[in-house]
């Protein structure tokens, strides 16, 4: 029995509403019994007797956990902030640091840098915000940092130079190029512009903001590429083809001279395998001559092979 209002039958009405989760029950009018059974609780007889309308709600076993309590926050742990990344995991901001939840069950704590160790320049963090590029800017009490999008490690950080030399005072060594033009020390809330790489940064100081755009990626030297080895014999047991002096990713078209294309791919770095000597059908090639061309986006070189069967 939900419970038991002294009152007498009389006419009335109600409005029910169940869910799997929850179920509401609304009464309007004056007072009566009412005998309820529903699909997720039986609540026996209610007698309800009030001049105004009366909302119970009742709980069937809401699905609702808990990720983080105090024994993994401490005893001062609160929760500051959440950031979603678009594979599921999820970032918590808190005063005990930052913590990575990967489901369904790794927990990855990011607390404070201690002497040489990797870390946040505080635990007590303000605020969290992906970027486009979906790494991690934590707000602090002692400035921001980016925990980038794969490498846990890769911890950048920015402050101004009263809190570098604290630190620094304290046995937590941070590079002079820490010392940022931030309006504060202290970190409150951060923002992204809707469609360019612009970060906003609520200070104590005032405002700041700071270009976030991925740094550009240079292209390969073409002049310096070349292709190895050529000839390709396979009498000495070579069947691949390789390329070297490449730093940033070409894409590769093998020929034949009668300018038919014969193999495709791309290259991201130095000694990748970017042909097997066969076809696009599956087939070795014969004997002869064939041209790769190597593309880095802005322009194209071609290289003659000889293929030595």
């Amino acid at each position: 029995m939900l419970g038991r209002l002294p009152g007498r039958a009389s006419p009335h009405r109600v409005a029910r509403s169940w869910t799997g989760l929850y179920t509401t029950l609304i009464f309007i009018g004056s007072s009566f019994p009412l005998a309820l059974r529903g699909p997720d609780v039986d609540l026996g007889v209610i007698h309800v007797e009030r001049p105004v309308p009366i909302v119970f709600v009742i709980f069937d076993e809401l699905p609702m956990t808990s990720l983080l309590d105090e024994n993994e926050l401490g005893a001062a742990g609160k929760v500051s902030s959440l950031a979603l990344r678009s594979d599921n995991v999820l970032w918590i901001g808190t005063d005990a640091g930052v913590f990575k939840y990967v489901p369904p069950f790794t927990y990855i704590r990011i607390a404070d840098k201690l002497g040489s160790e990797v870390g946040l320049l505080s635990p007590k963090v303000e605020y969290i915000q992906l970027d486009y590029q979906e790494n991690l800017w934590v707000a602090t009490d002692l400035g921001l940092n980016r925990i980038a999008f794969d490498d846990d490690n890769d911890i950048q950080a920015y402050t101004t130079a009263p809190v570098w030399r604290r630190l620094n005072e304290a046995g937590v060594p941070y590079p002079i190029s820490v010392i940022s033009p931030l309006a504060g020390e202290r970190c409150t809330e951060l923002l992204m512009h809707p469609d360019r790489d612009i970060l906003y940064i609520a200070t104590h100081g005032g405002l700041s903001v700071l270009d976030v755009s991925p740094p550009p990626v240079l292209a390969t030297d073409l002049e310096k590429v070349y292709v190895y080895p050529n000839p390709v014999d396979g009498a000495r047991g070579q069947d691949e083809l390789m390329i070297g002096n490449v730093d940033a990713p070409v894409a590769i078209d093998v020929y034949n001279l009668e300018g038919n294309l014969v193999h495709s791919q791309t290259a991201t770095q130095s000694g990748d395998v970017v042909w097997d000597l066969t076809t696009r059908s599956g087939y070795f090639v014969s004997s002869g001559t064939y041209l790769v061309r190597i593309d880095n986006g802005v322009s194209a070189v071609v290289l003659p092979i000889v293929v030595v069967r």
